[in-house]
Order: C-alpha cells, then sequence, then structure tokens
C-alpha cells in the first residue's frame, strides 16, 4: 500500500500490475487512486461506519482522464 501526494506527476508514474494497486493520499485520509491490471485508473474513498470494529468500505468516485467525455475526473477535482 503506497502512500504519497495525488497529483498528475503521481498519477502519470503509476504502471500496471498483475493485480489492483493503490496510492493512498498524504493530505486527505480515506482518498485514493487505484489502477487495475488494465491500466485503468480510478479515484477511491475508504472508510469506517462504527469505528474499528465495523469493516472497511471502499466506493469508487469517478474515472481518471478527460472531464469532457462523461463526467471523468482529473486528480484535482476529485479532492
Amino acid at each position: 500500500m503506497a502512500t504519497g501526494k495525488i497529483n498528475k506527476r503521481s498519477i502519470d508514474a503509476l504502471r500496471a500490475s498483475d493485480k489492483n494497486l493503490f496510492l493512498w493520499d498524504t493530505d486527505l485520509k480515506g482518498f485514493g487512486a487505484k489502477i487495475t491490471p488494465a491500466g485503468a485508473i480510478s479515484y477511491v474513498i475508504q472508510f469506517r461506519m462504527g469505528g474499528r470494529e465495523a469493516s472497511t468500505r471502499r466506493y469508487t468516485i469517478g474515472v481518471h482522464g478527460s472531464a469532457e467525455r462523461c463526467g471523468l475526473w482529473y486528480s484535482r477535482q476529485s479532492r
């Protein structure tokens, strides 16, 4: 599980692997970028409702790309 500042440079540096990889933002807790083995990048949030005993939930909030096409997001817009 990698951490770092999520910006255009860090997103462009992500490379696909044989499994899903995540880059978690150091400034905004629970916000991250996910890259699939196919190379698709999406933005996710991860949280718990009910404290440490509750299970972790993860939601995709947008796909990386051009904002003009189908509501896709850039890293700056997803914050």
